[in-house]
């Protein structure tokens, strides 16, 4: 990349005239000849020459992502990596190959850098990935390899569901469904799914996937709410709430200490689907009754009271701890105090504390449920008045 700016300007230069010469579209056409099953030294060879190529590709995004959307577009890349990420040169129809994991991590990488390559990889890009998803529908990865294969797998869905047509390629894909059957499973992709699910209900903002016209948002929008419809209608609250609960054996209790952000995830999840239902329908009602007692079922809804505000209090103290710590350093003036204060108080969970909010703000609306919500937090020296003035 070039130790100086000066240096790093000519290498940028050096490529750009590389692509003027057709170099992308010729790497691209070796790409496609490379046999990489093949088992002789020149199936070695070949393989090192994918992970070549497609280190390259990262090292350009590093280096200026507009070189590497050129190289992409000239090597007609992402063709070739919708086939590679589920394509796997192993006997084994769950094992991961090094270069096919490697495919996954590039996808990634490309997609979290380029809003342009998310609107380009299209409905057929998305519907590939829900395939490798699948796989891992009844069992969690007992390699790296596989494991980090689902990892970018689930970010590649993330960035792809950000945008208003992710989110209609994810519906007509039945993404919502698969990821219901995924929460069913005792596996490490119960976890990750929360995380696409996430994204999925999250209606996009230019700051989240690039700049986005006002039809765009609005089309967004509507796809959250019916992504939000069809996870209820199929019973996926059932699962998101035994998440939330840390239910189950004892894979189930390692893969929560293992993955501690899953309690974000499902608060923000359980939030967005309270704002994305109209209050007063039958589907917004179908999350408060999680909140309420009932003939069914008298006492669950206590403990689900208790867990939100256990969640709210515990966030509330590590945001007043980073607060805290900004406000015993001296040497910060006032302009970059200010906004050293308000990115360590997000680095320490403000978000999940204002979903935790949320979340609080529509269920005390019960007066039943709101005794209990002040009782759990006046034990802790809180009140609901702290509540709405996080929400302001």
């Amino acid at each position: 990349e070039g130790e100086s700016p000066e240096e790093r300007a000519a290498v940028v230069a050096f490529i750009s005239d590389m692509a003027q010469n057709e170099f992308f579209v010729v790497l691209g056409q070796n790409l496609r000849r490379l046999n990489e099953g093949g088992e002789s030294s020149e199936g070695e060879a070949d393989r090192q020459g994918v992970f070549q190529t497609l280190a390259l590709i990262e090292n350009l995004v590093s280096l200026d992502v507009s070189l590497a959307e050129q190289a992409v577009a000239g090597m007609k890349l992402l063709d070739w990596l919708q086939h590679r990420v589920g394509k796997s040169f192993v006997q084994s129809t769950i094992q991961v190959d090094s270069n096919q994991q490697y495919a996954a991590e590039v996808t990634s990488i490309l997609l979290q850098a380029s809003p342009k390559l998310r609107e380009q990889a299209g409905c057929t890009f998305i519907d590939t990935l829900l395939q490798c998803l699948a796989k891992y529908r009844k069992h969690t990865p007992d390699e790296d390899i596989a494991l980090e294969h689902l990892e970018n797998i689930v970010e590649s869905i993330c960035m792809l569901v950000a945008t208003a047509r992710g989110k209609q390629a994810f519906l007509e894909a039945e993404g919502v469904e698969l990821l219901v059957l995924l929460q069913k499973q005792p596996q490490v992709a119960r976890l990750l799914s929360l995380k696409i699910l996430d994204y999925a209900l999250t209606p996009p903002s230019p700051n989240r996937t690039g700049e986005a016209s006002n039809v765009e948002t609005a089309n967004a929008d509507t796809e959250s709410r019916a992504i939000a419809k069809r996870y209820i209608d199929a019973s996926g609250l059932k699962y998101l709430f035994s998440t939330l609960m840390h239910h189950g054996k004892s894979n189930m209790k390692k893969l929560y200490k293992a993955y501690p952000e899953s309690d974000e995830r499902a608060v923000n999840c359980l939030a967005w689907l309270l704002r994305l239902t109209e209050t007063g329908t039958p589907l917004h009602w179908r999350i408060l009754a999680k909140f309420v007692p009932s003939p069914a079922d008298p006492s669950s809804w206590k403990s689900h009271v208790d867990r939100i505000v256990e969640l709210n209090t515990a966030y509330s103290e590590r945001v007043k701890e980073a607060e805290d710590r900004i406000e015993s350093d001296s040497d910060l003036d006032e302009e970059d105090g200010a906004e050293e204060r308000y990115l360590s108080r997000m680095d320490a969970g403000l978000f999940t504390l204002q979903m935790t909010d949320t979340v609080i703000a529509f269920v005390a609306e019960e007066e039943q449920v709101r005794e209990r919500v002040e009782q759990r937090l006046k034990r802790k020296g809180r009140s609901l008045a702290d509540v709405c003035s996080e929400l302001a």
